[in-house]
């Protein structure tokens, strides 16, 4: 593996999977909670180079979650995602942004598989350029 880290936090088990698979694909370390207090229990151990965080989630959504990561020491890069409307994503950007994170990118799902690997490989380059390119994968 690139011993880059991403860490996906989405509610949603089957899509979460598929965002884990596209980043494990191109060679990054790939970690996935399924809420975001789960994420907080385990951010510190999984020291994540980029999180790709679901805005809408039951509990505490993840505008909560970037209100609470601005005071962590951890500054990861931020892909923000959601399947409503994207002024939602647009909003957590602009608070994230407003925190002093970095907010890399705001994707609507669904999301082709293709699209993720090229905001993966922007944000988060790995050492092997190529990794994208042999990537043949739809969805």
């Amino acid at each position: 593996m690139s011993g880059k880290k991403i860490l996906v936090i989405d509610d949603e088990v089957d899509f979460a999977g598929f965002v884990g698979e596209a980043g494990r694909r191109l060679g990054y370390d790939v970690e996935v909670c399924h809420a975001s207090a789960e994420a907080k229990r385990r951010l510190a151990d999984i020291a994540p180079d980029l999180i790709v965080l679901d805005i809408v989630m039951p509990g505490e959504d993840g505008v909560e979650f970037l209100q609470w990561l601005r005071g962590q020491p951890l500054r990861p890069i931020l892909i923000l995602m959601t399947g409503y409307n994207p002024k939602y994503a647009e909003m957590a950007g602009a608070l994230g942004r407003v925190a002093g994170l970095e907010v890399a990118a705001l994707l609507t799902k669904p999301v082709r598989i293709k699209a993720l690997q090229e905001v993966l490989n922007k944000h988060l380059p790995l050492a092997d350029a190529d990794a994208l390119a042999s990537t043949t994968t739809t969805a």
